[in-house]
C-alpha cells in the first residue's frame, strides 16, 4: 500500500488498482478499465486526486469544472459530463 496525501490510499488488490480518499474508491483500474466515482464529494481534493491517479498510470485523461459543472476530458474525443461510476479504457477510449 502506497499513501500518496492525506487520507489517500492506493492499494493493489487481485489485479485491482483502487485509489481510496477518506472512504470512498475514487479511481479503480483492473483489466484496462478505469472507473471514476466522487462519491457524491465534488470537491477539489476529489477532482485533484482522480487527476493525479491518472497521471500516475499514464492515462490519457482528466477530470475539470467548468462553470460549477465536472467533465471528463479524453484526448482527441468530446468532453463529456461527469458521473459517478463511469468508465473508459484505460489507453483514453
Amino acid at each position: 500500500m502506497a499513501i500518496t496525501a492525506n487520507n489517500t490510499t492506493i492499494v493493489v488488490h487481485d489485479g485491482e488498482t483502487i485509489c481510496t480518499l477518506h472512504s470512498t474508491a475514487i479511481a479503480r483500474l483492473k483489466n484496462g478499465t478505469v472507473t471514476l466515482n466522487s462519491g457524491g464529494w465534488l470537491t477539489v481534493t476529489t477532482k485533484k486526486r482522480m487527476n493525479e491517479f491518472l497521471r500516475e498510470y499514464n492515462i490519457p485523461a482528466s477530470v475539470y469544472q467548468k462553470r460549477g459543472t465536472w467533465y471528463l476530458y479524453r484526448q482527441g474525443l468530446d468532453d463529456i459530463p461527469f458521473e459517478d461510476g463511469m468508465s473508459f479504457e484505460s489507453d483514453g477510449s
